[in-house]
């Protein structure tokens, strides 16, 4: 895969990416992932024994950055439709994400995000945000739980982010209280806001996030925030099922090869601590037939980059 920053520039990986990427790679269960950086920057995932489960489940991985974000929402924008004259917010140029259109009011730090649109659909409604007040690493723990009949995501704090959380949600309500703010946060996660919500009384150790999710979505939050966030955008460019280019035939002549020369057989059995006599290449030659029966070509890795 290919990495992108936040202006859709490529940058090479670094060891915190790939660290990141094994991580939460191991946290989906996926068996001893291979993440290497390639000569161009690039990043190549090999897992062993790797299934087109496996590959979804890889690319979903890699396509989530696992960015979690609270910021205090400054605006809403409704019923905004991309392109019109008058729209206040507009897609940025090099296609990742949106920005401000031009007249629109808006700080030097803010920024401007889109809710949560139904699948296929364009986003209508976008928020002017503040700086984040929290970010992932101030959550300890995420779980799936049930609200109201729907799915929803149970967040736990850290200490240190409890304590921010009620700092900054009192911050919210007082603000909403006295007409200087909304009185609204925002939850974004990978630059969509998942939630967006009035703080009726501050907070501190727990919150909820409700949204249109799925167990697979849950699980992915789950394992990005336990995995750590990538700080740059990865963009998958293929994905393959690698076997080995030896077939059963191949193998069999391999081995026969090598019966055929005691030299380079009492060599390998020389570096196994094997007795290098005739009745152990007997034995060898007797297990060669059931080896190649039960085919010792390696399993099929999954290879993506």
């Amino acid at each position: 895969c290919r990495l992108h920053n936040d202006d859709g520039r490529l940058v090479p990986a670094d060891d915190e990416v790939l660290a990141t990427l094994r991580s939460r790679l191991d946290e989906r269960g996926l068996t001893e992932p291979a993440v290497a950086r390639l000569s161009n920057g690039d990043v190549q995932v090999v897992i062993p024994g790797g299934t087109k489960a496996d590959a979804a489940r890889t690319r979903r991985v890699l396509e989530t950055t696992g960015r979690l974000e609270f910021r205090e929402v400054l605006a809403q924008y409704d019923r905004v439709q991309l392109g019109a004259a008058d729209a206040p917010v507009m897609p940025k140029a090099n296609g990742s994400g949106y920005t401000f259109a031009s007249g629109t009011y808006h700080n030097r730090s803010d920024i401007v995000v889109p809710r949560e649109a139904e699948s296929g659909e364009k986003p209508t409604i976008f928020y002017r945000l503040d700086k984040p007040s929290l970010v992932g690493k101030d959550v300890k723990d995420a779980s799936e739980t049930y609200h109201e009949g729907g799915l929803a995501i149970s967040i736990e704090f850290t200490s240190i982010g409890a304590g921010k959380n009620e700092e900054f949600t009192r911050m919210v309500k007082a603000k909403g209280d006295s007409g200087q703010g909304t009185g609204s946060l925002a939850i974004v996660f990978d630059g969509v806001v998942k939630q967006a919500a009035h703080v009726r009384e501050a907070s501190g150790a727990h919150c909820l996030i409700e949204g249109n999710f799925t167990h697979e979505e849950i699980e992915n939050v789950r394992s990005a925030l336990k995995g750590g966030s990538l700080a740059v955008t990865p963009e998958v460019l293929s994905e393959r099922v690698v076997g080995a280019t030896l077939g059963e035939e191949t193998i069999r002549k391999g081995l026969l090869a090598m019966d055929e020369r005691d030299g380079t057989c009492n060599q390998r059995f020389a570096s196994a601590g094997i007795p290098q006599t005739v009745e152990m290449r007997r034995a060898y030659r007797a297990l060669r037939d059931d080896f190649a029966a039960a085919d010792l070509l390696h399993p099929p890795r999954l290879a993506t980059t």
